[in-house]
């Protein structure tokens, strides 16, 4: 069952714990400390992680210690887990159409559409460009792409990965552009910190071994 496999986490500044939220669940909805005069930031994370990950925690730092936003956390690690990568990215397309629902939902429940704003990183990404394209409503206001998937997406045209035309502003972070991620601009803005190319600052291969010895 798709509900039991993706689930929404909210968190919000100043709450130690995160409320589950549900498609159509208007009563958890409703309940919830989901401010509907706040941005409210999606985070999608990428192949293997779940809704703790490092990425997860790093994201949800970075939006509610500087400022009062609604941060769910999409939490599709059942559908993306290893060593299943072609498996992950046929679920991809799964994710984004029920999360298209779900922000159907929000928007419906009078959730301001302008406030929305998808973060997605890797596999994430492109559940971030496939909702985009699912959500008939109107076109998503942004999209943020952290190194959008390379494997298997690399040879689809716009209709087969996170490309501009799935919100109104889509903004791409390259960091490991031709291994991992997209080296090729996909987005209106496309950002390449130290050249957008592997290895970045502190990620050889011979530091992520010492890493992983020490976990």
């Amino acid at each position: 069952d798709i509900m039991i496999t993706i689930v929404f986490f909210l968190r919000v500044k100043n709450k130690n714990h995160p409320q589950k939220l549900f498609v159509d669940g208007v009563f958890e909805l409703e309940t919830s400390f989901l401010n509907k005069d706040h941005q409210t930031v999606f985070y999608i994370h990428g192949f293997t992680e779940l809704k703790e990950s490092k990425s997860a925690i790093a994201i949800r730092k970075a939006f509610l210690e500087h400022g009062s936003y609604n941060l769910i956390v999409v939490d599709w690690s059942t559908l993306g887990a290893a060593p299943w990568y072609k498996s992950a990215v046929v679920n991809v397309r799964r994710v984004a159409k029920y999360l298209a629902k779900f922000l159907n939902f929000l928007f419906k429940s009078e959730v301001p559409l302008e406030h929305i704003h998808l973060v997605g990183f890797s596999l994430g990404a492109e559940v971030a460009g496939f909702t985009g394209k699912e959500f008939t409503e109107r076109k998503l206001p942004r999209i943020t792409g952290l190194d959008p998937a390379f494997p298997l997406f690399m040879y689809g045209n716009k209709k087969g990965h996170l490309t501009s035309t799935d919100a109104e502003f889509v903004d791409i972070i390259h960091t490991d552009g031709g291994i991992f991620g997209f080296e090729r601009p996909l987005g209106h803005v496309d950002f390449y910190p130290n050249g957008g190319r592997p290895f970045q600052p502190g990620c050889s291969f011979k530091e992520l071994e010492e890493k992983k010895k020490t976990q």
